[in-house]
C-alpha cells in the first residue's frame, strides 16, 4: 500500500492514505472537507462525497459515519494541506485547476500508480477498503464496530464480504456452560437434590 501511495502523482496521495487508513470509498476520500476533519478530536466526519465535480449527500444513511482517526493519517492531511491550497467548500484533494477531482482523471493517475507499484493490473482503489478491514479484523474489533466504520448497510454485508477473515471462533466458550452450571449442580449436590 505504501508503494502505492508513493506511486500516484502527489496531489492524489492523501486519497490513497485516507482508503487504507481509514477505509473510505473514492467518492468519500476526493470529497473529504478541511470542516469535517478534527484534529483535537481525532475524528473524521464522512458525510459527503466528490460525484462529477460536486460535493454530494452520501448514498445511503449508514454510509454517514464519524471515525477516529489517527495521527499516521492526521499527519497526512497536514502534510497535503501545507501543498495544496484547499478547494471550493474546503474540499482537500483538487485537480491542477483547484477544483473538485473528477473520478476520471483520479481513475488515470490510479492506473499508472498500479503500474508503478508493480500491483497486479486491476487493482481498485476499493481493495484499500479491503487492507483496512483486514486491519481492524486482526486487531480483533467486533464485527459490528466494523460494521460502522465501513459504513455498511447491515452486518450481513461486513460479514458476507469479511467473514473469511474473522479468526476461527469455534473453540471460544468451551467451557462457558460449565461454568455457568456447575456451581449450581455442586450446589444441588450439597443440597441432596438431584
Amino acid at each position: 500500500m505504501l508503494a502505492l501511495a508513493d506511486a500516484i502523482t502527489p496531489r492524489y496521495q492523501l486519497a490513497v492514505w485516507l482508503g487504507f487508513g481509514l477505509g473510505l470509498r473514492p467518492g468519500e476520500a476526493l470529497g473529504l472537507t478541511t470542516a469535517k476533519v478534527e484534529a483535537e478530536t481525532k475524528r473524521v466526519y464522512v458525510h459527503r462525497q466528490a460525484q462529477n465535480g460536486e460535493l454530494v449527500e452520501l448514498k445511503t444513511k449508514a454510509s454517514r459515519r464519524t471515525l477516529p482517526v489517527y495521527d499516521l493519517i492526521l499527519a497526512k492531511v497536514e502534510e497535503h494541506q501545507r501543498g495544496y491550497r484547499v478547494g471550493p467548500g474546503g474540499i482537500l484533494i483538487t485537480n491542477r485547476c483547484g477544483r473538485i477531482a473528477q473520478r476520471k482523471s483520479f481513475n488515470d493517475c490510479w492506473r499508472q500508480a498500479v503500474e508503478a507499484a508493480g500491483l497486479p493490473k486491476g487493482t481498485r482503489f476499493h481493495d484499500l477498503r479491503h487492507f483496512y478491514a483486514s486491519g481492524l479484523i486482526k486487531a480483533n474489533l467486533n464485527p459490528k464496530v466494523i460494521q460502522t466504520r465501513l459504513g455498511h448497510a447491515t452486518i450481513a454485508e461486513t460479514m458476507d464480504t469479511y467473514g473469511h477473515l474473522f479468526p476461527d471462533q469455534d473453540d471460544l466458550g468451551r467451557g462457558a456452560i460449565d461454568a455457568l452450571l456447575l456451581p449450581k449442580i455442586t450446589e444441588q449436590g450439597r443440597n441432596g437434590r438431584s
